[in-house]
């Protein structure tokens, strides 16, 4: 009981927190929709749904939206997933992330906890760690800067 109610309280916390930068979730829903096709009985659908959720389907997809897919989001204004978007690492040890339109974002590492984040050699923001493993991303262009505390996550 206690394990559930602190997780409560995380959530809770998070989503005040994050309140200006609240994903598409993309992911989640590719496996909401995956879960919801693979049989059209109820019954069916809500076996799938606890086997995926005690696997940790579920809690593994709403974390990479949460955290990897939504600073995508974040920085390219529209969500990757679904949109066929591919990562290439660069010759200079940056990571590209090209959409089907074209539109390309360049994540480089500056060092052990900055990287900068670039669109037409034109720097959009960046995202930080400190050593308290607190996550900063700041959007320069919009000024919008979202923060996330790695202490708050439950564990999986």
């Amino acid at each position: 009981m206690k394990r559930w109610f602190k997780v409560a309280v995380c959530t809770l916390a998070l989503g005040a927190l994050l309140n200006g930068c609240f994903g598409s979730f993309g992911a989640t829903r590719l496996l909401w929709n995956f879960n919801k096709s693979v049989h059209s009985n109820v019954f069916v659908q809500t076996l799938v749904m606890w086997c995926f959720t005690i696997l940790p389907a579920y809690e593994l997809f709403i974390f990479a939206d949460w955290l990897i897919i939504n600073m995508i989001e974040f920085f390219m204004g529209s969500n990757p997933i679904g949109s066929n978007v591919t990562f290439v690492p660069g010759e200079d040890g940056s990571v590209y992330a090209t959409g089907e339109n074209g539109e390309s974002l360049k994540f480089t590492a500056v060092d052990n906890n900055r990287m900068i984040v670039e669109h037409d050699g034109v720097v959009l923001g960046e995202v930080t760690i400190d050593e308290n493993k607190n996550v900063t991303m700041t959007n320069y262009a919009t000024a919008d800067v979202q923060s996330i505390d790695l202490n708050a996550v439950p564990a999986m």
